[in-house]
């Protein structure tokens, strides 16, 4: 083995030290140079690249991104998600959502709201007439307005009229059960009310009948059970048209939550449970339908509110008092005017308007002096002004 003096060593060392340095000199030496072009204003990038060629190069860059941009805000619409409210402008009906953008423009002549979430009726002119047809969350046609009147979805059904006939259509608008009938009313309990001729039958999903006509009068099924006239006298009947009940000069409407209002023909009111007995001994001066547990009914002038057991939960005070809807109820006071109240009987908007509707997905249409709008549930009221 050779021994290399340490002197060479070094030496080799300082050789390989000085070949390495001259790159990295010359690499600092450039990256100075760059640095020095860009941000010297007096010439610097523009001088090495040329005013113009740069320009473009910054040109290209830009103009991709400010296009995305563009095409973002025009993209950008409001959200339609949620209940839409009907609002007029200018004469025609539009929709607006819970903060009061505006989501289709007013084109309408009418517009009814979007029952089963995802489609309404809407009507326009054609031909002097007007015509209903169904529109989607975007305002676009699901089925063209082809229809004289239509009623809400129930069942995923809806009672639309043509040539002077009643049929059902699904949120579609495809016809499922043709146009026979000279009234038709909503499906519950999987059987429709309907009329062809003097009398009134039942049909179910299919159109098929499932209780003929024979009824001078009928209501709606709920609780697998109806109300129904016949010669004069009232029943109660089951889905396939039996009677299980006869109720002499009583009358009824239909079963609300295992409850029926009852009209005992001599001006006074009660309640029936479902199997078709009194459920309370009050009687009453007027009676609603039982919903979210609590009923209105009137006593000495006056409405309060009674829950299943019969009990006043809520005092007699009000000119009149309509049904729960999620734990609201609209009341009049003393001065003809609607406000709302909560299951405790707290007031939670003030009695200051002409109408007011239920509660639906957390508000609750209402008018007052000729002003349309929406309450919320804590009872701030929005206006649907036209846009």
């Amino acid at each position: 083995m050779e021994i290399v003096p340490q002197r060479k060593i070094n030496a080799r060392k300082k050789r390989v030290s000085i070949l390495y340095a001259y790159p990295l000199t010359a690499l600092f030496a450039a990256l100075c140079v760059l640095i020095f072009a860009l941000f010297y204003k007096g010439g610097g990038a523009e001088a090495l690249l040329g005013k113009e060629s740069l320009k473009e190069e910054l040109e290209i860059a830009v103009a991709p991104k400010e296009a995305a941009v563009q095409a973002e805000v025009k993209s950008i619409k409001p959200n339609s998600s949620g209940r839409l409210f009907p609002f007029i402008s200018g004469g025609l009906w539009g929709y607006k959502n819970a903060a009061l953008a505006e989501v289709i423009s007013p084109a309408f002549l009418y517009a009814h709201e979007f029952y089963d979430g995802q489609t309404a009726f809407a009507a326009v002119e054609k031909e002097g007439e007007l015509c209903y047809g169904l529109i989607n969350r975007s305002g676009e046609w699901v089925a063209p307005p082809v229809w004289s009147n239509a009623k809400r979805f129930s069942e995923g059904l809806a009672a639309v009229e043509f040539g002077g006939k009643w049929g059902y259509a699904d949120n579609t608008g495809r016809l499922v059960i043709a146009y026979s009938f000279s009234e038709a009313g909503e499906f519950s309990n999987g059987r429709a009310l309907v009329r062809s001729g003097a009398e009134y039958g039942y049909i179910d999903l299919d159109g098929d009948y499932a209780i003929s006509p024979q009824f001078d009068a009928a209501g709606d099924f709920s609780s697998d059970m109806a109300f129904a006239k016949k010669n004069g006298k009232y029943y109660i009947i089951d889905k396939v048209g039996e009677k299980i009940a006869t109720l002499g000069k009583e009358r009824g409407v239909r079963f609300s939550q295992g409850f029926a209002a009852i009209n005992n023909g001599d001006g006074t009111y009660s309640y029936f449970n479902t199997s078709r007995k009194r459920a309370f001994r009050q009687v009453y001066e007027g009676a609603g339908e039982f919903s979210e547990e609590y009923a209105a009914v009137k006593k000495d002038g006056r409405w309060g509110y009674i829950n299943t057991s019969g009990v006043m939960v809520i005092q007699n005070l009000f000119l009149e008092a309509r049904e729960f809807s999620q734990n609201r109820a609209a009341v009049m006071d003393e001065g003809g005017k609607w406000g709302y109240i909560d299951k405790a009987g707290e007031r939670i908007a003030p009695c200051l308007y002409d109408e007011a509707e239920k509660f639906i997905m957390g508000y609750a249409l209402v008018s007052a002096g000729g002003v349309k709008g929406f309450i919320d549930r804590a009872g701030e009221f929005y206006e649907l002004a036209g846009g």
